[in-house]
């Protein structure tokens, strides 16, 4: 069965935004085998964060953290430059140096041990509000294949996300 209708099959059928979460989370990591898989929920104006990490990560305020450097994330940036499809691999918009060199990833990706990331929007980007996943891995970047795979599969989770 093609990916995107593999998806949805298997999300159709849940109860509660939890279950959801969790399951479309599992779907993804066998989809692109990742460190985690993070579905994000933020409001940089209200202050709003909602962030549920795959397999839960401990230790760290992703929500507060993810609040503070919403503004200086490369592909936050990208997104407001233009937000055309609402996928993005960080490793096309930002060389290693340059991302080494960021507020978010010295006080934000470094602690999490993530230094590749592939990122897609599941509703529309505003200028302060963002819902979506996010792929994290160290330090395998996410290739042209799997890239690809997100951009058939990104419509699927945004309906399946309004439903």
């Amino acid at each position: 069965m093609e990916p995107a209708a593999d998806l949805a099959a298997q999300l159709n059928h849940l109860d509660g935004r939890d279950e959801y979460l969790r399951a479309a989370s599992e779907l993804l990591l066998r989809l692109f085998p990742s460190d985690h898989a993070a579905w994000n929920d933020v409001d940089a104006r209200t202050r709003y964060s909602d962030v549920r990490v795959y397999p839960e990560l401990t230790g760290v305020d992703i929500p507060k953290m993810l609040l503070d450097l919403f503004a200086v994330h490369p592909a936050v940036i990208s997104f407001r430059r233009e937000p055309s499809d609402g996928l993005r691999r960080l490793s096309d918009l930002v060389s290693d140096s340059q991302l080494y060199q960021t507020r978010a990833f010295r006080e934000g990706l470094s602690r999490l041990e993530v230094n590749r990331q592939l990122i897609f929007l599941t509703s529309d980007l505003s200028p302060y509000r963002f819902t979506g996943w996010s792929m994290n891995r160290w330090p395998n970047d996410f290739s042209d294949a799997e890239v690809e795979l997100a951009r058939r599969i990104q419509p699927v989770l945004r309906l399946l996300e309004q439903a």
